[in-house]
């Protein structure tokens, strides 16, 4: 059976550095966007000034929930249709039959993952969260928003992050929480927490390689 490896978190929460973890693990994160604004490339994937070492999100994904959703700023106006679970479902069934075990990571998961739950197999999930007003200045300096917008944003986005969690919780879904702080500061602790709960056999190559990232990363 397929397992998924689901990464949630808002905007400027860090779910970028658990990503990158995940993908230096040797986990697939699905197919890189060929986003016009990025400055350079990580393996393949885009990355930014504001997030240079990798970005790795699922761009199938990624357009799937676009199609019901007017503007990432305002996570509320997205709508669920039958297309979209259907397209969704869909992919599912092509990762979870290309691969063993794969990962999938974007903020659109604080409000899509309710839904996507009901066609994963086996999936678990890794939550990472930050200080709020820390989002908010990262938010507000990436984006060149100004702070009461960027607060805005981060609120929505906060409600939904929580409510997903109780629903993840509430079914039974393997649930790691972690700090972006301790991602941070203790990688390869953080490293090798997610290696543990995901069983991949301890290995200090995998290790260091995952862990490292973080650390040129910050």
């Amino acid at each position: 059976m397929s397992r998924s490896v689901i990464v949630l978190g808002q905007h400027r929460s860090g779910t970028s550095a658990v990503a990158g973890i995940l993908h230096h693990l040797g986990i697939p994160m699905g197919t890189p966007g060929n986003i016009e604004s990025a400055t350079h490339l990580v393996d393949g994937w885009p990355a930014f000034d504001s997030n240079p070492y990798g970005q790795f999100e699922d761009n199938d994904f990624v357009k799937i929930f676009n199609d019901g959703h007017g503007a990432w700023e305002c996570p509320v106006w997205w709508t669920y249709s039958e297309e979209t679970g259907q397209a969704a479902k869909d992919l599912v069934r092509k990762r979870e039959y290309d691969h063993e075990l794969w990962g999938l990571k974007t903020p659109q998961l604080c409000y899509t993952l309710m839904y996507l739950l009901d066609y994963l197999k086996d999936p678990v999930v890794i939550a990472i969260r930050r200080d709020f007003d820390d989002m908010v200045a990262s938010l507000a300096k990436r984006s060149d928003y100004p702070i009461p917008v960027a607060q805005h944003i981060q609120s929505l986005y906060y409600s939904l992050y929580r409510g997903t969690k109780v629903k993840v919780k509430g079914r039974g879904v393997p649930l790691l929480e972690l700090e972006f702080e301790e991602v941070l500061e203790f990688p390869y602790i953080a490293t090798g927490k997610i290696m543990d709960f995901i069983n991949i056999p301890l290995s200090m190559t995998l290790l260091d390689k995952a862990a490292d990232s973080i650390q040129r990363a910050h």
